[in-house]
């Protein structure tokens, strides 16, 4: 890790710049201060309480949409921000150890002060407006009382998002480490997957391109999305989502590009197995025929145990390659992660989402400072882009890089990054449409498709194969000639359970082999009628679904293998035990769908309860196809089963004569439980609806429900 970079430098104090830039002189007005910050910058609250910001800069849009961010979910802001700054064992105990340890480590902090110091400009500007909208609001809002952080600073934001990117997610999808690592580590986390949808002018009614973007997450915690719109007088127009204490959406559309992301699985960081070997001096490590010397540093970990505060030192090496995190077979193993110290997220995302053309947005995607994430794309142009995303280290291919490799070698040293043009994509096929469910980049339209032979097997994880889902989005989008966006809009939350559609006949061949008038086929012979009627669809009325959903438990094992290889006719088996197992909950296996896949808000410490209200959902787990992905759980006393995670944002964009989009929260904007926005989206998910996303000044303030500054004490 290189972490000698220069000094970081002493800034002009952030309102300073914001108000400097807002008057657009390079000498500071007589006031400068947070409330004439405040003053310029103007949030419209639609029904749903979900903010258009508008201010005279970037900055001060950012600004506000801290500010706003923090109305709805500070406490949420904070305890993401906890685990970034590596504070989570100070606020949470000893269970929170192995992360702080795992970022104390990475160096988060470090490597995210020393990318603070070299940002532009403009890119600064955001990070400090975002700290200062939330110091802002700390400093309005006296009664809010921070758990940790009284004081939030600009390079916080590149914390965040290392430790989205790294801690919590690539080092556990891509090191290699095995499961009790990971969970030593404290990084295991629900990965879940997300829809990425787009297609041509010559499909669509509206004469325009359109894109999906459908998430799939935990609904609750750091993982929920914030809906947010910002604009500014410098010319940005920003409509979209992000994770709940990001400055600015990262997934979103103005009024020339749309995008979003799927997650992908590139191999973007490795495990070096370093040789310690002279007991004389122990901080060497054998490279090639010489030997280096390894650092070691130290640092503390604050620990809560009830009412005080404890501290422990802990001691870190890392050789060239990175730190050493776990010894295996006696080794100590150093991780090295793509461009975990050069930082540029974001910087590529706000470029992302300023670009007005597809160059533009292609040159923002050049910086491949993305460690991983699929990108799906559509403009006003016209123009459909799928594009394999990631910062992929380029490597021998002579190596296993799936597992550690010998980092006394030269040969297993990174040569640099694939570039964009590298990476596998496809720009405007013929079919007219791209699509990405967290599966293989080869399978992305009808064809022609990026050839695997083209690209080196380590770019690749394990999981880039395609699936259930994507099969279903290719056979919507090939078959429909011309999607009105009502007709775009259904397809976000299509229910197609593709997994019935073969095993439902196999179900009722093995049925046939029973004789009709024994026993069990006589007790069979409604269940198998009433899947052989379904239309495979996982609507909230239909029996069927609550038949085959809970038959798939009985049948398959957690693998997706079946649990009884070998036995006699075990469709049928399990068809037996579902039955069994629905009149046992329920009185009756009769039980439409909605019923039991529910979905429910619960709180920090809470738990979900059949006694406390809830809606009805469709959909059903994405692994049976279903593109409107849910994953439910019930626990043991309970009937029904809540939503945990899954579509938790789902976005419809249509580019044409005029911009439209439509959006759904699962839950809505506000994380206080005593807000009419902590749940009022949830019914229009409930009923397979979405709402409209105001784009023009004209309608967004046409339907805003308050309008305000931040810091108003009677917002109007």
């Amino acid at each position: 890790m290189n972490l000698n970079r220069r000094p970081i430098a002493r800034h002009t104090p952030v309102i300073l710049l914001l108000v400097v830039a807002a008057c657009g002189g390079s000498r500071p007005p007589a006031t400068n201060s947070p409330s004439a910050v405040a003053q310029s910058v103007t949030i419209y609250r639609d029904r749903y309480g979900v903010p258009y910001v508008s201010g005279p800069t970037d900055a001060s849009a950012v600004f506000g949409f801290a500010y706003a961010q923090a109305e709805d979910n500070f406490e949420q802001i904070e305890e993401s921000y906890i685990h970034a700054l590596g504070r989570a064992a100070e606020a949470y105990g000893e269970s929170g150890v192995p992360q702080d340890w795992l970022n104390r480590a990475l160096q988060v902090t470090e490597m995210s002060q020393a990318e603070y110091g070299q940002l532009t400009t403009r890119a600064r500007q955001i990070c400090d407006a975002f700290a200062a909208g939330l110091n802002f609001f700390l400093q309005t809002h006296l009664s809010v009382k921070p758990r940790l952080i009284t004081h939030f600073e600009g390079w916080h934001v590149l914390a965040l998002l290392r430790y989205r990117r790294y801690q919590r997610e690539a080092v556990e999808m891509s090191s290699g480490l095995s499961p009790t690592e990971l969970e030593a580590l404290g990084t295991a986390s629900f990965v879940g997957g997300s829809n990425g949808l787009a297609i041509a002018p010559s499909r669509t009614a509206t004469g325009g391109a359109m894109l999906i973007a459908a998430p799939h997450r935990p609904l609750s915690g750091s993982n929920q999305f914030y809906e947010g719109h910002l604009r500014s007088d410098e010319g940005w127009r920003l409509w979209g989502f992000t994770f709940v204490g990001l400055p600015f959406p990262q997934y979103g559309f103005n009024e020339h590009v749309a995008w979003t992301h799927t997650v992908n699985n590139p191999d973007i960081a490795d495990l070096y197995a370093e040789t310690f070997e002279r007991p004389s001096s122990p901080m060497e490590y054998r490279y090639g025929d010489t030997y280096r010397q390894a650092r070691r540093w130290t640092a503390e970990i604050r620990i809560r145990a009830e009412d005080s505060v404890t501290t422990r030192e802990a001691e870190f090496r890392a050789t060239h390659h990175g730190p050493l995190v776990v010894v295996r077979d006696g080794k100590p193993l150093a991780l090295k992660v793509s461009k975990i110290d050069e930082g540029g997220m974001l910087e590529q995302w706000y470029a992302m989402s300023r670009a007005r053309s597809l160059d533009e947005f292609r040159t923002a995607l050049a910086r491949v400072a993305l460690p991983y994430l699929n990108i799906i794309y559509a403009d006003a142009s016209g123009n459909i882009l799928y594009v394999y995303g990631g910062a992929i280290p380029r490597r021998s291919t002579q190596f296993d890089w799936s597992k550690p490799v010998d980092g006394s070698i030269a040969a297993t040293e990174w040569q640099g990054y694939h570039r964009l043009d590298e990476l596998p994509q496809v720009l405007n096929p013929p079919g007219g449409f791209v699509q990405n469910c967290n599966s293989s980049p080869f399978t992305t339209t009808n064809g022609p498709n990026p050839l695997a032979a083209n690209y080196p097997r380590y770019m690749f994880g394990p999981y880039d194969d395609d699936s259930p889902r994507a099969v279903v989005a290719r056979r919507i989008l090939a078959r429909n000639a011309r999607f009105t966006f009502d007709d775009w809009q259904r397809v976000a939350l299509d229910t197609t359970v593709l997994l019935a559609e073969g095993e439902v006949p196999k179900i009722a061949a093995e049925w046939r082999q029973l004789h009709g008038d024994s026993h069990d086929g006589m007790a069979l012979r409604p269940l198998v009628q009433e899947l052989d009627r379904w239309d495979r669809h996982g609507r909230v009325d239909s029996i069927a679904t609550t038949l085959f959903f809970r038959w798939e438990e009985e049948f398959f094992d957690e693998q997706g293998k079946p649990r009884e290889p070998g036995v006699p006719m075990p469709r049928v088996r399990a068809l037996m035990r579902a039955r069994t197992a629905l009149e046992l909950e329920h009185g009756t296996w009769r039980v439409p769908w909605g019923e039991i896949n529910r979905l429910q808000r619960v709180g920090p410490g809470e738990s979900f309860s059949d006694d406390r209200p809830s809606l009805p959902l469709a959909g059903g787990p994405g692994h049976t196809g279903v593109l409107y992905s849910i994953y439910a759980k019930g626990e043991r006393g309970q009937k029904r089963r809540y939503a945990y995670g899954g579509q938790g944002f789902t976005l419809a964009v249509a580019f044409g004569s005029k911009l439209s989009a439509a959006s759904v929260h699962a839950f809505g904007q506000s994380g206080d439980p005593s807000s009419s926005h902590y749940f009022d989206q949830a019914e229009l998910l409930s009923s397979n609806r979405m709402k409209p996303v105001w784009t023009t000044l004209r309608d967004i303030q046409a339907n805003a429900a308050r309008v305000y500054h931040p810091g108003a004490l009677d917002p109007r």
